[in-house]
């Protein structure tokens, strides 16, 4: 591996005990880094003005603490924050809830470098769910099928990027919340670089703000947040020309929705019970599991209507490009001055 110039930016608010453990592994990545490869990497914790003492744990450990404008409370407003204040040729992002593989930094860099048509690259993610007091794990959760595949639809926040990639797409979009990782690889795909996942551990993530089935579809039914799909595809297909990327990262709720059609519609009955035969070994293929299975039928059923209303009523305050504005740029510069 040839020498690399390296970032690697937290984001969180509020974590916790958890953050202590992305703190910790990050500061024995970024070693085990320097001391193999000899690559030195800065590493910049954005904190959403947390009130639990995370500053003081990122400090202990010498990171720098950047702050991002208190216009927004969401992960893609830190991360644009921490883009804006590195200059690193490639950007680890993480979440304050994830802890750092062994090796990542290594293997994700090792491939960039061996891709030149690589914007960026995703490990193993191993999920870990609190369920009452304690934590399980989700078995396959993001599943790799091969040793190097594109990426799917859904990923996450922990990504390394190639900083070329991320100037060519513009960064993430502060304003969005949630989805504001398929918005970004969308931009990306856009631009004419392309996204990879590799068969290698790259973090734990220690999942402790939705548990229950019960409470992932009431986050689907009744938060407003769930409506932003649907108004961030409107955008998309009314004002820019890069919707066709936004589909590629949803073909799961594509086909779904051609699913119901067909079982609504489709005549004789053989039709119907042939598609839902179809898209059960499909799902199956994928969750490996009888409730998983029949949950993803309900979550997407609920996810889809949710994205048709928001597609056809929704108006969250999106402002698409606000991290090239410079009103946020100086925000950012005057809350962290070098």
């Amino acid at each position: 591996m040839t020498a690399a110039s390296l970032d690697v930016v937290i984001v969180a608010r509020n974590e916790g005990k958890i953050f202590e453990k992305c703190c910790a592994s990050v500061e024995k990545a970024v070693a085990v880094l320097a001391e193999r490869a000899g690559i030195r990497a800065s590493v910049v914790y954005v904190d959403s003005y947390s009130t639990d003492g995370s500053v003081a744990v990122a400090s202990r450990r010498g990171f720098r603490i950047a702050r991002p404008p208190d216009w927004y409370y969401n992960c893609a407003n830190g991360r644009t924050a921490g883009y804006l204040l590195t200059s690193g040729e490639f950007v680890m992002m993480l979440d304050g809830d994830m802890e750092l593989a062994k090796g990542w930094l290594a293997d994700g860099l090792a491939f960039l470098e061996s891709r030149p048509d690589a914007g960026g690259v995703a490990g193993v993610r191993d999920d870990m769910r609190l369920a009452g007091d304690a934590f399980i794990r989700i078995p396959d959760y993001h599943r790799i099928s091969a040793p190097v595949q594109g990426v799917g639809d859904d990923v996450g926040g922990a990504f390394l990027f190639r900083r070329a990639a991320l100037d060519a797409a513009g960064g993430f979009e502060p304003a969005v919340v949630p989805e504001e990782d398929f918005v970004l690889y969308a931009q990306i795909k856009r631009k004419g670089w392309e996204l990879y996942r590799i068969d290698k551990p790259m973090i734990v993530h220690w999942d402790t703000k939705v548990s229950t089935p019960a409470a992932v579809i009431k986050h689907l039914m009744f938060s407003r947040k769930a409506l932003v799909p649907g108004v961030i595809f409107r955008h998309a297909l009314l004002y820019t020309d890069w919707w066709p990327q936004l589909l590629r990262f949803k073909r799961d709720l594509l086909v779904h929705a051609l699913w119901l059609l067909a079982v609504a519609f489709a005549r004789p009955a053989v039709l119907p019970l042939t598609a839902t035969a179809v898209y059960l070994v499909l799902i199956w293929t994928q969750k490996r599991d009888p409730l998983r299975t029949a949950g993803a039928l309900v979550l997407r059923t609920a996810y889809l209507a949710n994205f048709l209303v928001g597609f056809l009523l929704g108006r969250p305050a999106l402002e698409f490009g606000v991290q090239h504005h410079d009103k946020y740029k100086e925000t950012v510069r005057r809350l962290n001055p070098s």
